[in-house]
């Protein structure tokens, strides 16, 4: 009998046909920034890795806030649909339903 059971999520149970490298940039752009070696990325990263509750919302949150920048006043429409279109690109794989139910049954 299984305790428990990890996978990788990204690959392994489910794809996502977006590049997140390339939805972060194109959030970006919604907040003026454009270029790649701004801190913000390193403060996103920062904040988004951090143990306890994170979200999209507060990781870019906190690194607007690092460096200097307000969220606009529609800041909480951004990020919701934001992750909605990212999310929106998941499939899941071939066999991934049937291996979790596989699991649930044993």
């Amino acid at each position: 009998m299984f305790e428990a059971v990890l996978f990788d999520l990204d690959g392994t149970l489910i794809q996502f046909s977006a590049c997140y490298a390339d939805f972060m940039r194109d959030m970006a752009t919604m907040w003026g920034i454009t270029d790649a070696a701004d801190p913000f990325f390193d403060h996103y990263g920062t904040a988004i890795l951090a143990e306890g509750a994170v979200t999209f919302r507060s990781s870019i949150e906190f690194a607007l806030a690092a460096t200097g920048r307000k969220p606009s006043r529609d800041f909480n429409d951004q990020c919701r649909d934001a992750v909605r279109g990212y999310a929106g690109g998941i499939a899941v794989l071939p066999g991934t339903l049937e291996l979790l139910a596989s699991l649930i049954e044993t």
